[in-house]
């Protein structure tokens, strides 16, 4: 039985290197999904979007928990997928403090609180980078305005603010750049620091040689000290562990692409969304990451027709009628711009047979319910793919928490884990 030819395989030549899809050739015989099509399944993906602000109520979540639900006027912007998605209602985490709570969407736990906690305020985003590691270029990717991805240490993760520059960092050759370089290009490579291979193996003799001599000096010490030096062993076997991947990826040429995606100014809000998924499509298409986390802007004016205030104003309507119309304006945006990409990972076809929507699971909400009373209830929240039956509103009426469905979406991205940060049950009412 010849063995499969490698999933990294890449075309070269003059100075191009092209990553190939999922082929059947990539896979075992005994896998080959057309004579068993539950034996091999391609990777599984996760992207939440955060909006700042919550959305109107009452023009977000339907009246009634059917199905056949009547369509409020926020959601009227994906209508025509509504099959494809999950509406949810009087899901949220518990929590107040109304803008400072709105880090706490994807964990639950507010930053201050991390050490109360097993997981600390880990995001559901990294949560599943912890378990994809260096299967991938990047474990993770957070982009544009994020205030939403955060380590299990109370650490925010950095974004990427600028299209260019993410395309940059995902398909474009930056391993000749010297050091020296990249501290004159930081606000370019700041976010995501790449190193050359050099200056990888260069660390990594360091740590050699730091090892070295703890080793030298166990003998000298007592119990107590000893087993302190065992755990600087494993920090150090931890820092190793990722030194070994950035390395083995330093090593592997980036994938190329037809064309990048336009760049767009966070006043045409649309557009910006667009260039932004556009991207995390790209990212997820050559499997340079799993995991990624976009955040939208708070707060300015928008380009939005119809709309003449600004975003923060308007969450502050004072129930007036032409406030809450802008401001459902802007929600449909948030919702059309998402839905467009669900589409396009509905399109996509892979070579398991699904659609990247059904290896996807991809959520849009915001860490507030309702701007003008800057609470932080009721979120508003949609979801698809997954491979989940998606079409229907679930109100859960407060009896459970967003963490288990989270707890959920990890088991189902193949994480073998029976608690997320505050919960230890799984959701109910996904089939």
């Amino acid at each position: 039985m010849s063995k499969p030819m490698d999933r990294r395989t890449m075309l070269k030549g003059a100075g191009f290197a092209v990553a190939l899809p999922l082929l059947d050739a990539m896979i075992p015989a005994s896998a080959a999904f057309g004579r068993n099509s539950k034996a091999y399944k391609g990777p599984m993906r996760f992207l939440g979007t955060g909006t700042p602000l919550g959305m109107h109520p009452s023009n977000f979540h339907p009246k009634m928990a059917t199905r056949d639900y009547e369509v409020p006027r926020s959601l009227t912007a994906i209508e025509h997928i509504r099959n494809d998605f999950t509406v949810f209602s009087n899901l949220d985490h518990g929590l107040s403090g109304g803008h400072y709570s709105n880090h706490t969407l994807f964990s639950g736990v507010k930053v201050e609180e991390h050490k109360d906690h097993d997981e600390g305020n880990v995001t559901i985003d990294q949560r599943y980078a912890e378990h994809v590691f260096s299967q991938t270029r990047y474990s993770s990717l957070c982009l544009w305005n994020s205030d939403y991805s955060w380590t299990r240490r109370g650490v925010k993760v950095p974004s990427i603010k600028s299209t260019p520059h993410a395309f940059a960092l995902l398909f474009e050759d930056t391993s000749g750049i010297s050091s020296k370089r990249r501290r004159r290009n930081k606000s370019k490579f700041s976010a995501y620091p790449e190193e050359s291979t050099a200056d990888l193996e260069a660390r990594n003799s360091v740590l050699d040689a730091i090892r070295g001599d703890a080793k030298s000096l166990e003998a000298r010490l007592g119990s107590a000290d000893r087993n302190k030096l065992d755990e600087y062993f494993t920090s150090i076997r931890e820092v190793e562990r990722k030194l070994e991947s950035d390395i083995k990826w330093s090593k592997i040429p980036k994938p190329k692409v037809d064309s990048s995606p336009k760049s767009a100014s966070n006043r045409d809000l649309e557009k910006a969304y667009e260039s932004w998924y556009d991207l995390a499509y790209l990212a997820f298409k050559t499997d340079s990451t799993r995991s990624i986390i976009i955040g939208s802007p708070g707060g300015g004016n928008f380009n939005i027709p119809g709309v003449n205030k600004g975003y923060h104003d308007l969450s502050h309507h004072g129930h007036k009628d032409e406030n809450i119309k802008q401001l459902s304006l802007i929600d449909q945006v948030h919702l059309r711009s998402w839905g467009r990409f669900v589409e396009k990972l509905k399109a996509t076809k892979e070579a398991d047979g699904r659609t990247m929507l059904d290896s996807t699971i991809t959520m849009l909400g915001s860490g507030m319910g309702d701007g003008a009373r800057h609470n932080n209830e009721n979120l508003p929240l949609v979801m698809a793919g997954g491979g989940w039956r998606h079409g229907s509103h679930i109100n859960v009426f407060k009896r459970q928490k967003l963490n288990s469905l989270y707890l959920s979406v990890l088991q189902r991205l193949g994480v073998k884990t029976r608690k997320f940060n505050t919960v230890e049950t799984s959701f109910t009412g996904l089939k």
